[in-house]
C-alpha cells in the first residue's frame, strides 16, 4: 500500500493501534466486528523522498476470501483514512 502525506512527516505516523483492519457488510459497509485491539496489518513503513510517498507491506489473510473488509489508516493526528476492499 503506497500513499502521500504531502511530504516527509517522519516515520511515527500512525496513531496507536493503527493501521487496522475489519470485516465489513459488503454492501452497506458496516462493522461486522469491532475494530481488532492489536493487529499487525503490514510491515517495513518506508518513505521515498524522490516520489515523497509513504509505503507499508498489508499482509492479507486467505482466509478473508469471501468478505469485504475495511482497511483504517489512522495517523497520529487522529485523521482516519479508509478504504474498502472486497475478497470475493
Amino acid at each position: 500500500m503506497s500513499f502521500s502525506l504531502g511530504g516527509f512527516r517522519g516515520m511515527t505516523i500512525f496513531a496507536a493501534g493503527a493501521p487496522f483492519s475489519q470485516e465489513i457488510d459488503c454492501t452497506t459497509k458496516a462493522a461486522l466486528s469491532a475494530p481488532p485491539s492489536i493487529e499487525i496489518v503490514g510491515t517495513g513503513l518506508t518513505h521515498d523522498s524522490l516520489t515523497q510517498r509513504y509505503s507499508i507491506n498489508w499482509k492479507t489473510d486467505r482466509a478473508w476470501g469471501g468478505t469485504c473488509r475495511a482497511l483504517d489508516v489512522r495517523l497520529a493526528d487522529d485523521t482516519s483514512h479508509v478504504a474498502y476492499f472486497d475478497f470475493r
